[in-house]
């Protein structure tokens, strides 16, 4: 296995099996009979923040993978024009 993949795996090892906990915990639970409204609002601010997750992952990739490697390898800095 690749030495990043291990340690990328082995940080967040924590955070993964707190997750699928949460997840089961979630599944299994029954769910509380009423409040709809209060159910639907819940699930529309998680889509939301799960969105607002999702555009930032891809911002990061974007800066992170495609920006820095053209930056560094600029003597000048950005420069995107050859």
């Amino acid at each position: 296995m690749n030495e990043n993949l291990r340690s990328m795996l082995t940080g967040t090892a924590g955070l993964s099996a707190g997750a699928v906990l949460a997840l089961l915990l979630t599944i299994l639970r029954k769910p509380v009979e009423g409040d709809l409204a209060g159910r639907e609002r819940t699930s529309r601010i998680f889509l939301i923040g799960l969105a607002a997750q999702c555009l930032h992952f891809m911002e990061e990739f974007v800066n992170f993978r495609i920006g820095f490697p053209r930056c560094w390898a600029s003597p000048h800095g950005l420069k995107t024009s050859s």
